[in-house]
């Protein structure tokens, strides 16, 4: 009993920290709504996903949008966007995302 409440106790804990860090690039980038996308060029789109769950604890659904925005802002650099709109909704860890050039 004592050993299973240790483990959901680290695993409740594990799943609280932010483990995605935001390169000096995706800094750069932006997240923006469809509305100013409308003045910008299209490059593309990213995906990015991370694990909603740590065994059998879920994370934080805030945490685990967090670190897929900045997953997302940091590849979409690499696609020579500056900007990023979410085209689709969270599901099992992952989100989609279209991603710009606005001058």
């Amino acid at each position: 009993m004592t050993r299973t409440l240790i483990v959901l106790t680290a695993a409740a804990l594990l799943s609280a920290c932010t483990w995605v860090k935001i390169t000096e690039q995706g800094k750069a980038v932006r997240v923006i709504d469809s509305a100013q996308a409308a003045r910008c060029m299209k490059k593309g789109e990213v995906t990015a996903s991370v694990r909603d769950d740590v065994g059998p604890v879920s994370r934080n659904r805030q945490k685990v949008l967090d670190e897929v925005e900045t997953l997302a802002r940091n590849d979409a650099f690499e696609v020579g966007a500056n900007a990023i709109v979410p085209i689709s909704e969270l599901v099992n860890g992952e989100r989609r995302y279209a991603a710009y050039d606005c001058e």
